[in-house]
């Protein structure tokens, strides 16, 4: 909404008329269509399929290793403690696999990891305190908000990734 109301103040403000201004819009209109084509030519010719991914982890082992304690999370936020009870208390009692789908999904929330020390303190104390897996956490209280935290599983330092974990870095990898 700000881009377009600033769009709108600009060509009401007659930038729109502005000589080195369309010079600069041109230039940039190149170059974005050129990287526009170029990758969309690469991304057609190149072809990366479940059994590279698994030969260049295989190959790589060593270089797909843990640099810190970590956890496998789901994190969920609200800025309303009556909402953050709701899916605390729906976590904990939901033993049925739809039900949590559509908890997920309600709440837009994905899988992730994170790594001791990189989250808030209030949260990384609360997630690292112990080593607990298939855990609720919370409600818990920040600067930001409520935070529910579920633990799905935890790694060591050192500990190797699983080529699940690892997929999405060695398409990228083999890609680029």
């Amino acid at each position: 909404i700000d881009r377009e109301l600033l769009y709108i103040a600009a060509i009401d403000g007659g930038l729109e008329q502005d000589n080195a201004l369309n010079t600069q819009v041109d230039i940039y209109r190149k170059i974005l269509f050129g990287n526009t084509y170029m990758d969309n030519y690469v991304a057609s010719t190149i072809s990366i399929g479940n059994a590279d991914i698994k030969s260049f982890y295989d190959n790589n082992r060593g270089s797909f290793k843990y640099k810190n304690d970590g956890a496998k999370i789901i994190h969920f936020y609200t800025p309303y403690d009556s909402v953050a009870l709701y899916i605390a208390e729906a976590l904990k009692k939901t033993n049925n696999s739809v039900d949590k789908k559509t908890l997920l999904a309600n709440f837009n929330v994905d899988v992730t990891i994170v790594e001791n020390g990189f989250l808030v303190e209030q949260l990384d104390s609360a997630v690292f305190s112990n080593s607990k897996t298939n855990v609720v956490i919370g409600p818990v209280k920040t600067d930001y908000g409520y935070h529910i935290i579920e633990v799905l599983g935890r790694y060591k330092k050192d500990s190797q990734i699983d080529l699940d974990d690892a997929y999405d870095e060695i398409y990228q990898r083999l890609f680029n």
